[in-house]
């Protein structure tokens, strides 16, 4: 039997799939750290690991103390310089 992941990574997959599948849209706000915390019925600092987690891959920013937000994405603009 294969080993359950850590409560914090399926707080961050269930995040992830929800930005990824559109339903938290760009600049949109996350949940508070105490909402996940309550919804997952465990204690706000795995809540917080869990969050941070997708700080760390670039989906979500931490804007304290407002929240997390979903990234937003920004084309990259090349301008070459000439000499």
């Amino acid at each position: 039997m294969a080993a359950r992941r850590p409560l914090y990574q399926r707080i961050a997959d269930e995040l992830r799939s929800e930005i990824t599948a559109g339903a938290l849209h760009p600049g949109g706000k996350l949940p508070s750290e105490g909402e996940i915390a309550a919804k997952w019925e465990t204690t706000r600092s795995t809540a917080v690991a869990g969050l941070r987690v997708l700080v760390h891959e670039g989906l979500i920013v931490a804007d304290r103390p407002r929240g997390y937000f979903v990234r937003r994405w920004e084309p990259m603009i090349y301008r070459p310089q000439r000499e």
